[in-house]
């Protein structure tokens, strides 16, 4: 093990200004929990901003959550110290297919055929009818129908809600931020702003927003949560 940074892992309070990958040697030489949450303390937010692409049928956003860290974890595990690519990158990389792996898994199980079958032409009793599966199954596709209609209805209220109240600055700095993007990579992304100037496009926008939600009566926070989920999967940002 190196003196130099066995040295600077020796204090509690020494762990803000160490490097990735001095926490990571702390971790793996000395088993080092301390020099481990501070690698989450400041990859929390990417890891959450990752999660926001995804969702995992019939689980919250905590069970999600647990993917995302234990994509973490393994990034920590398995980063070759000293490569080119930084650890952040490695990481972002992991917990992004972390989140992958988990929902495909969620997909199979679904999709899992069934024990028994049964006939879609079977009849179903109701209190006051009988149906068979078939007639379930096309009210179904119904309401999935107008329910599509709805969310791109709400879409387009976000959009040019967003559109009218954020400047492009503010709006590109947002889908940066909700990427999980640091606020230095913002900056850079950004043609090399400063890290204030990014910083005060944040908090102009989160601002509007929030103004806007109590000033409007069509826009929900779920509303822009899931606009901007949408968004982020069809945009290279």
């Amino acid at each position: 093990m190196d003196m130099e940074w066995k040295q600077r892992c020796r204090h509690d309070s020494d762990y803000g200004h160490l490097s990735d990958d001095d926490l990571i040697c702390c971790y793996r030489e000395r088993n080092d929990n301390l020099a481990l949450s501070e690698l989450y303390r400041r990859y929390n937010h990417m890891i959450r901003a990752v999660g926001h692409h995804y969702y995992l049928l019939r689980a919250g956003d905590e069970d999600l959550l647990q993917e995302g860290r234990l994509g973490f974890f393994k990034a920590v595990k398995g980063y070759e110290l000293h490569r080119s690519a930084p650890f952040s990158a490695f990481a972002k990389r992991c917990v992004r297919c972390q989140y992958i792996s988990a929902i495909k898994t969620a997909n199979r199980q679904k999709h899992r055929p069934l024990n028994s079958s049964v006939s879609l032409h079977a009849m179903v009793h109701l209190q006051d009818s009988d149906v068979t599966f078939m007639d379930i199954l096309a009210d179904e596709e119904s309401a999935k129908a107008v329910d599509n209609m709805i969310r791109q209805e709400e879409y387009e209220i976000c959009r040019a809600f967003l559109q009218e109240a954020l400047s492009d600055v503010e709006h590109e700095a947002v889908l940066h931020y909700l990427n999980g993007k640091s606020y230095e990579e913002i900056a850079q992304a950004m043609g090399g702003r400063s890290v204030k100037s990014v910083d005060n496009a944040l908090q102009r926008a989160k601002n509007t927003i929030r103004t806007g939600i109590k000033k409007r009566g069509d826009i929900t926070l779920k509303m822009l949560r899931q606009y901007f989920h949408r968004l982020l999967c069809f945009e290279d940002v």
